[in-house]
């Protein structure tokens, strides 16, 4: 399965709140780099992060069933607190949080 950058950024950061994820355990290495690349890209080049984000994207092979509960139910934690977060935003950001939201339905849907 692969994911946008930005969508395995979201899964990977609501996966570490679960410690005993069997996903984040077998991502464990590939998202530190990639956290690690993003972090260093924001400091020195934000039209790479940007790019990064939102252009490229991250293949975690074929998820088991476990592996399927975990990202399904780490992507309704996420659509619920962008939820929130639209209600509290101003209109710039309540329009990009929208459009996130709606776009990890479809691939919460999908899974």
């Amino acid at each position: 399965m692969k994911l946008d950058v930005w969508e395995y950024v979201r899964l990977m950061v609501a996966l570490e709140d679960h410690p005993k994820s069997v996903l984040l355990a077998r991502e464990m290495e590939a998202w530190q780099e990639l956290d690690q690349e993003l972090i260093r890209l924001a400091e020195t080049d934000h039209v790479a992060y940007s790019d990064m984000m939102l252009n490229a994207t991250v293949d975690v092979g074929t998820l088991s069933a476990a592996e399927r509960e975990e990202a399904r139910a780490a992507l309704s934690r996420v659509i619920e607190t962008l939820k929130s977060e639209e209600q509290q935003a101003d209109q710039d950001l309540k329009s990009a949080l929208t459009i996130e939201r709606k776009s990890l339905a479809k691939r919460l849907k999908n899974l």
